[in-house]
């Protein structure tokens, strides 16, 4: 098996000195490159900074001369996306033979945004994404991102990663399912799943977001997201496959390239058309009833006749309730704990 060297770049920004800030990540991802690192991973507004501490001398209705200069530094210390410090960020990259991933923060007309910027190791930048929603105090000087720069960076690991857990899953889970009750209980998890899906709040991103202390706990957290989105997609396919391995083989290679490629499509119409995960959390409920209607248990339960009945009608009706959960709870901001107005 290949073993792949990844490192985390730890290390301070040059306060107010992009100059001197791009020195030292060249030297960092160098370094990096003579251990024979393939991946390297700067901090989270490297280039540029993170203004721990600072409040620019913001109050509730004014700013004072001193906090405008204070700012003023710091905007000047943003760097443009592609420009002349993504270059030379590509060019070490491309020195060192590494995928790069680096946090800067980045100035766009009259805006700032910690964004992290991506380069493959013939020093390309391959994509950036935005903060989507700047935590507490960064709202002051951070813009938020709209979602347009969600784009998925195949490398040779992380795409293979995703495959294997798929299929791993897959061939578990289709012969568990077999067995009296485990389907009944995917069932239950994949509705508890849609109904997430459906009401899930932007303002929860961020808040309550687990971040890693050290490298190992961060590669943990990484490793459980993908084990988790893996499970829940092979969970569904098994589920609507019904033991077809056909079907199940079909679903799993149409699911991949959607996942490596369509995710940042499939991001940006969702943030446009929230209609879309209302449809996608009424399908996984009408998945869930039938994995639960086709457990062997509850199929000894209902008898043959209720159970006929059910699976042409239960089905359709957690759906639309699924489906119009989610679309109650949109039209209700207040849920997600938004501020409303008193007039």
């Amino acid at each position: 098996m290949a073993i792949v060297t990844a490192c985390v770049l730890q290390g301070g920004t040059v306060g107010f000195d992009t100059e001197a800030t791009l020195a030292k990540a060249e030297s960092l991802i160098a370094e990096a490159g003579r251990i024979g690192a393939r991946i390297a991973v700067l901090p989270e507004g490297f280039v540029g900074g993170y203004p721990k501490g600072a409040d620019f001398r913001i109050f509730l209705g004014g700013r004072t001369p001193e906090g405008r200069e204070e700012f003023r530094h710091y905007f000047d210390s943003a760097i443009s996306v592609p420009g002349p410090a993504t270059e030379r960020l590509g060019r070490a990259a491309r020195t060192a033979n590494l995928f790069l991933t680096a946090g800067v923060i980045e100035r766009d007309g009259g805006t700032l945004y910690c964004s992290a910027v991506f380069f493959g190791p013939d020093g390309t930048l391959l994509g950036k994404h935005r903060k989507l929603m700047p935590t507490a105090l960064e709202r002051l000087c951070w813009g938020f991102g709209d979602g347009s720069t969600l784009t998925a960076v195949p490398t040779p690991w992380g795409t293979l990663g995703a495959v294997i857990l798929r299929m791993a899953f897959i061939v578990a889970v289709t012969w568990l399912l077999k067995i009296p009750l485990l389907r009944f209980a995917g069932g239950l998890v994949l509705v508890w799943i849609a109904y997430k899906l459906v009401v899930h709040c932007p303002s929860d991103e961020g808040e309550n977001a687990r971040a890693g202390t050290s490298l190992k706990e961060a590669i943990g957290i990484i490793i459980l997201a993908d084990v988790v989105m893996s499970f829940d997609n092979v969970m569904a396919i098994s589920g609507a496959a019904r033991g077809d391995y056909v079907l199940i083989v079909f679903g799993l290679l149409l699911s991949l390239p959607l996942v490596v490629w369509g995710s940042g499509l499939l991001a940006r119409l969702m943030n446009r058309l929230p209609a879309i995960i209302w449809l996608g959390g009424g399908v996984l409920g009408w998945v869930a009833m039938k994995m639960i209607l086709d457990d062997p248990w509850v199929l000894d339960q209902l008898g043959h006749e209720l159970a006929q009945i059910l699976h042409r009608t239960a089905p359709y009706v957690l759906a639309v309730i699924i489906a119009l959960v989610g679309w109650w709870f949109n039209r209700a901001p207040k849920r997600c704990g938004e501020p409303t107005s008193n007039q």
